[in-house]
């Protein structure tokens, strides 16, 4: 008998790309336990994405790629993050506005975090787009993490390939 969590659909596409998938069977997890998840390396980088259950049972997926030490944070910009820059929260400024409007930068070494940016438009181009499109992601020496409402087994591979190419573009920006 297959786990209470199981997703078929999940299961079909690990087994076809040779990623571990697992799914839980407990009854009723707590909010925001994993369900189900797959793991396995994309582009080189190892990449998970996990089902969680959210209050309310809904379910939600968060994907992530590794990525090494980077010295940056990024994630797109929002209402909050002008509000804290008004009261002294400096951002990087990377110098290209579109993506510094969109994308909120923070470096203990603002001047690394500029050089990595600086050498990759694709990257700052791409975040741009994501942000502007308004997809949840944030980035930093733990990798490259996106959430999103939408668990389908079509998103979450659209979204394991994005982070993993993100990851991979900025290793070599890192360089």
């Amino acid at each position: 008998m297959a786990p209470r969590w199981h997703r078929p659909d999940w299961e079909a596409f690990a087994r076809s790309v040779g990623f571990a998938y697992t799914a839980s069977n407990d009854i009723m997890p707590s909010i925001w336990d994993e369900i189900c998840v797959i793991e396995g390396t994309l582009s080189a980088r190892p990449v998970r994405a996990a089902a969680f259950l959210q209050k309310g049972m809904r379910q939600r997926a968060v994907v992530k790629a590794s990525v090494g030490p980077i010295g940056v944070g990024l994630r797109p910009a929002s209402f909050a993050s002008s509000i804290a820059s008004w009261f002294g929260a400096q951002d990087v400024v990377v110098g290209d506005p579109t993506f510094d409007e969109a994308v909120v930068v923070k470096a203990a070494d603002p001047e690394r975090a500029k050089a990595l940016l600086g050498r990759s438009a694709w990257l700052r181009e791409e975040l741009t787009m994501c942000a502007s499109a308004g997809r949840d992601f944030t980035i930093g020496d733990g990798g490259v993490t996106i959430d999103t409402e939408d668990e389908s087994i079509e998103n979450v591979k659209t979204e394991m390939e994005w982070a993993a190419r993100v990851a991979a573009e900025l290793e070599r920006a890192r360089q």
